[in-house]
């Protein structure tokens, strides 16, 4: 299914299909970030 978020396609999604997959980005940001800082604070060498 990778062509649904390809490009265009996008939009014709179902609204609440690409409504959940927008909140699965942002938690998948938070978390990202969220593993950043852990990181950042365990004073690794990046």
């Amino acid at each position: 299914c990778d062509e649904i978020f390809g490009g265009e396609s996008v939009y014709l999604v179902e609204p609440q299909a690409l409504e959940n997959h927008n909140g699965f980005i942002i938690r998948l940001r938070r978390f990202i970030v969220k593993k950043k800082e852990e990181l950042l604070n365990s004073g690794g060498d990046d």
